[in-house]
């Protein structure tokens, strides 16, 4: 009853500031009409604190109340274009609180908002594109507007100045009605393959790829493949001729490594395939297409910390993706990584080794592989982490070294105590433990918890290693660290 009393209390003050808002959040009158603003400019800025506030506060009103009034606003006419813009801006704010079974207002709202005439002014298109995007969900659930939702979007994307709005509706479409867009996947298809044509920004073609590889994800399994290799051979030809060619060009640009790994990464990290029993992976053969080309990355600029990285990030999710379906690339890719380790001590490879260990450490088959790679890592990681200042210098090594340590103890806890690691990694680990730096020092607690817990656990190792090893090193950490 008191939070009734309170919302009848505020709900007028709530109300006039809404309408407020909606006043200040007006675009100049004068802008071009063939111009949207710039979210990242001052007023754009202040346009995105007031969604957080009418989102904060809509519960208040109630957002199809809210809705149902700035509708009635834009239907009224000689209303000036950014009147109309304001309006549909603040709609879009409050639209992700409507309701998904509302069916009166958006089934009369949603028809009119898809045909505003050609020559309505771009900002006016672009706000309208963002409504459409946070109405995803009920669209899901009103599938009879897909197709017209579908070409209003097209038709965005044709529009340089709203090409990136148009993309991100279709990202959101995508994720709310995945079942519903796989018929449309060509159709998605055809879109990514000429987005740059069409001056979408980065970030909007990386939203794309995320809802192209969620849609992707419901297609059946002999579609799926090839699906995969469409989007995919969209990365590969770039790659291929930045590094037949050694080029290197601005930050950001389709002359950057980096921007192409990105959108590869998107794609593997929203694609999530469900398998059955003795099922092959669809995705496999693809990747063993792409495998060389991203081996050729590495070797390529594999001085270059950033781009290292962000391929590190890439295969981290294609083997994410494929799980142990990736083993035909992991012989390549462990021999890659030891190589270009031992050159430049790039950490982000270590990183990459613990996902390698988590995916594969289980399996006896690649345990003695797994144990290779470990000790190549480690020759290489405790002598640098020795030096003088090497604990202080290189906190993401300690980071990863130690991460990669654990997923040892946690899959392969036989191997890693009967090698030459983990007396090393005990004794770095205890030098390590007085580091102010967050990261490496959570991994080195972390590494000393597994190991304390792998003492004592009859399920993790026989009891011949527990007894011949697990004790001596438990009682000598616990020594050491009182």
């Amino acid at each position: 009853m008191e939070c009734v009393e309170n919302v009848r209390i505020f709900k007028p003050y709530i109300t006039k500031l809404i309408s407020h808002l909606c006043v200040h959040c007006r675009l100049d009158e004068d802008v071009n009409k063939d111009t949207v603003p710039g979210e990242k400019e001052e007023f754009g800025q202040f346009r995105k604190t007031v969604k957080e506030v009418l989102r904060d506060v809509i519960f208040i009103v109630g957002s199809l109340e809210v809705f149902g009034e700035l509708y009635s606003n834009i239907c009224k006419p000689n209303l000036s274009w950014n009147e109309n813009e304001a309006c549909l801006f603040v709609m879009h704010a409050v639209a992700p609180s409507i309701r998904t079974d509302e069916s009166k207002l958006l089934q009369i709202a949603v028809p009119v908002l898809l045909s505003i005439p050609p020559d309505t002014h771009c900002a006016v298109r672009a706000t309208t594109l963002d409504l459409i995007g946070e109405l995803a969900e009920w669209i899901d659930n009103h599938h009879d507007v897909l197709d017209t939702v579908l070409q209003f979007i097209l038709d965005g994307l044709k529009i340089q100045s709203v090409a990136s709005h148009a993309a991100k509706a279709v990202q959101k479409v995508c994720q709310k009605c995945r079942k519903r867009m796989a018929p449309h996947f060509d159709g998605l298809l055809q879109i990514i393959q000429s987005a740059d044509q069409l001056s979408v920004s980065n970030d909007a073609i990386v939203g794309l790829l995320k809802g192209a590889a969620e849609v992707l994800s419901q297609l059946p399994h002999d579609k799926v493949t090839a699906g995969m290799r469409g989007l995919v051979q969209l990365h590969i030809t770039p790659l291929l001729e930045l590094t037949q060619n050694s080029h290197l060009g601005k930050a950001g640009t389709s002359g950057d490594p980096a921007l192409w790994m990105d959108r590869l990464t998107a794609l593997f990290r929203s694609c999530s395939i469900e398998l059955d029993g003795g099922q092959s992976h669809p995705c496999q053969p693809v990747v063993e297409e792409l495998w060389p080309v991203i081996a050729a990355v590495v070797t390529t600029y594999q001085s270059d910390d950033k781009i290292m990285e962000r391929t590190c990030r890439c295969v981290r999710f294609i083997l994410r993706c494929l799980g142990k379906y990736s083993y035909s690339i992991l012989t390549s890719l462990v021999e890659i990584a030891i190589q270009v380790y031992k050159s430049h001590h790039q950490s982000c490879f270590l990183y990459l080794g613990s996902i390698i260990v988590d995916e594969f450490g289980s399996d006896p088959n690649y345990q003695q592989g797994l144990l290779f790679m470990l000790v190549a890592f480690a020759e290489v990681s405790f002598p640098l982490l020795s030096g003088p200042t090497g604990l202080i210098d290189n906190p993401d090594t300690i980071d990863d070294i130690f991460r990669l340590c654990s997923r040892f103890i946690q899959h392969v806890p036989e191997k890693f105590l009967g090698s030459p690691v983990a007396p090393a990694s005990i004794q770095c680990a205890l030098a390590a433990s007085v580091l102010d730096h967050r990261d490496a020092f959570s991994s080195v607690m972390k590494f000393f918890r597994d190991l304390l817990t792998l003492g004592k656990n009859d399920d993790l190792v026989s009891p011949e290693s527990r007894r011949s090893q697990g004790g001596i090193w438990r009682r000598k950490i616990v020594c050491v660290c009182v």
